[in-house]
């Protein structure tokens, strides 16, 4: 859900003012014109001002100074790329994950993906899952065009706004633009492999897949995202899993989508908890801001979910979680914890969520601003810490290698009993 739009501050029209109210470039334009850069700088400088609710993730920041800096390095750049990227590097400042740019015109330009998912545990990055038949799951990296891989992807993460450096790594394969289009892998067995974007990867498709692991008592299902279809696909196929005695939910890399609600009503057999949380009370106080140095914030606790048990499946659940779950599959997990009806196996959640208010620039660009802190219920930090499994299973390189899912295994033992 995202919030109405309102009126711009003060900057913002002197912006108008100076430069012309006009709308952007088309979205094939690789150039912006200085009207859109200004106003596109403005825009983004008073919608943060307004509505951004973490601030007490960055104490120390010092958003007008950053704000100048910002405007007086981004307004010269008449290339899209640049501008695009210096804003990004600005918005990475404030050390939230959904306050961030997309463009459209950068994506299709410049963002073919990688072909390979690029990992990253205990200071080593590797290759995950990947298309590209060069390269194997496990395969150690250790330089990208000859510079040191975590040098590389270090310097990356400050165009990748992020609420920890454990956002930024993993959200870093998700923006290839920051990649070369072609780029040679030095891998830790002496192999020099070339990545070329330029070569199309189709990336498989997005659906749910659902199995028996034991009939009638274990069965598994895998939701890699969330929308309309698969909710209704995973609520038709619980419908078959209804006599197990324990259901197996994979929400590992699940990381779009509404949160799927029927699906959690279908499965919650008690009273359930949300977030508590926390939004800036910009009406008629804003300048307050700048009089005590602290947004005004409007805190409030979650309603509780009744209980609903005719037609519930009422089997033991267990939840596999990785760092890539993050925004609705964290808001669909919470209640999940908070209220112990799951047991969770795996790795912390990304630690990332919230509403959003969005400015659509009408020419491929939008920066949403993160508007809603989200706590635990009993009001504990949740953005940039994530949720802790029950059951911790990193990741490990070796198990990648051998194909073991260690994880699911894990998930396995507790539903049998082991």
């Amino acid at each position: 859900m995202h919030l109405a739009k309102s009126s711009s501050t003060t900057i913002a029209a002197l912006a108008l003012i100076c430069c012309g109210a006009v709308w952007s470039q088309p979205v094939s334009s690789p150039d912006l014109t200085l009207k859109d850069r200004a106003y596109i700088a403005a825009r983004t400088y008073s919608s943060v001002n307004i509505y951004f609710a973490h601030w007490a993730g960055v104490p120390h920041l010092s958003y007008e100074t950053a704000a100048k800096s910002y405007m007086e390095l981004a307004l010269p750049l008449d290339q899209r790329r640049d501008f695009v990227l210096r804003t990004l590097e600005f918005l990475t400042l404030l050390r939230n994950g959904q306050t961030t740019l997309t463009d459209t015109w950068l994506t299709e330009t410049h963002g073919q993906p990688l072909g390979f998912d690029l990992e990253s545990r205990d200071g080593t990055w590797f290759v995950g899952a990947s298309l590209r038949p060069d390269l194997k799951p496990g395969d150690v990296i250790k330089a990208i065009d000859n510079e040191d891989t975590a040098v590389f992807c270090a310097d990356k993460e400050r165009f990748i706004p992020a609420s920890s450096p454990r956002e930024g790594r993993t959200r870093l394969q998700s923006m290839p633009y920051l990649f070369p289009q072609k780029f040679v892998l030095t891998l830790a067995d002496g192999r020099k492999v070339t990545v070329d974007r330029s070569r199309k990867v189709s990336p498989p498709p997005v659906q749910m897949e659902a199995r028996w692991i034991e009939p009638g008592k274990i069965a598994y299902m895998k939701l890699p995202a969330f929308s309309t279809e698969l909710e209704q696909a995973a609520l038709a196929k619980l419908k078959e899993f209804f006599e197990s005695t324990n259901l197996i939910l994979d929400l590992r890399g699940n990381a779009s989508g509404p949160v799927p609600l029927a699906l959690t009503k279908a499965v919650m057999t008690g009273p359930y908890r949300g977030w508590s949380e926390m939004s800036p009370m910009s009406v008629g106080i804003i300048n307050s801001h700048a009089q005590f140095g602290a947004t005004p914030q409007l805190f409030w606790t979650n309603r509780v979910g009744p209980p609903e048990l005719p037609g519930k499946y009422l089997g033991q659940i267990i939840i596999l979680t990785d760092g890539r779950c993050s925004a609705a599959c964290e808001d669909f997990i919470e209640p999940f914890k908070d209220s112990k009806r799951a047991i969770l196996v795996g790795e912390t959640t990304m630690g990332s969520s919230g509403e959003v208010f969005t400015v659509d620039f009408r020419n491929g660009i939008k920066v949403t601003v993160g508007t809603k802190r989200e706590f635990f219920p009993d009001g504990s930090a949740f953005e940039g810490v994530g949720i802790n499994p029950d059951f911790e299973v990193p990741l490990r390189i070796e198990d990648i290698r051998s194909g073991k899912d260690a994880a699911l295994q894990k998930a396995r033992d507790i539903a049998s009993g082991t």
